[in-house]
């Protein structure tokens, strides 16, 4: 899960600091998810990294945590992971910039479009739309503006930090992490 998420933009993004190919001005943009602090709709508490702190997430990026609560979660865990990346980056690289954003509860995605006809149905034409209409979710032109507006630095964004949805909601303005998030 790691690998798929986080490790190609971890590389490309060293890679282009490392060869000097990058701008003054660089921003990194990560591409987070509410669920790496826990998405309540879903019934997904935040991830917990277990003591030796270190040896969790290394289980976790090599693929060998013991995670019988499933795939969900493992993408839950690497997208903190990758998170908590972006602001050690931050801390190492300070005369660049390291976000990490998500693009919160974003409808009209491959997200419901599954193998299974009912449950495609179901996702697709009554889960997608009662959490619009209870706003609980966007559409994709609001949760690639999240992205614009972090890269174009129109908002309070602070170098290394995690925005998503406030806390308990999966849509909305996008509010640092770092106030409720472990």
């Amino acid at each position: 899960m790691y690998a798929v998420h986080v490790l190609g933009h971890v590389k490309f993004m060293e890679e282009l600091i490392r060869l000097k190919k990058v701008a003054s001005n660089f921003t990194s943009l990560f591409v987070s998810t509410e669920g790496a602090r826990g998405t309540p709709h879903f019934g997904m508490k935040s991830p917990e990294f277990s003591q030796p702190y270190e040896d969790d997430v290394a289980a976790h990026v090599s693929g060998d945590s013991d995670d019988e609560l499933g795939e969900r979660y493992s993408y839950s865990y690497a997208k903190a992971i990758g998170s908590l990346y972006m602001a050690k980056m931050a801390r190492l690289q300070p005369q660049f910039r390291f976000l990490s954003t998500s693009p919160g509860m974003t409808l009209g995605t491959e997200l419901t479009k599954l193998d299974n006809p009912i449950a495609n149905f179901f996702g697709q034409y009554l889960l997608l739309p009662f959490f619009y209409y209870t706003g609980n979710g966007h559409y994709v032109d609001f949760g690639a503006k999240r992205y614009l507006d972090c890269l174009k630095g129109e908002g309070d964004f602070k170098n290394g930090h995690f925005y998503a949805s406030a806390q308990g909601q999966m849509s909305g303005p996008l509010v640092d992490q770092s106030t409720f998030a472990p």
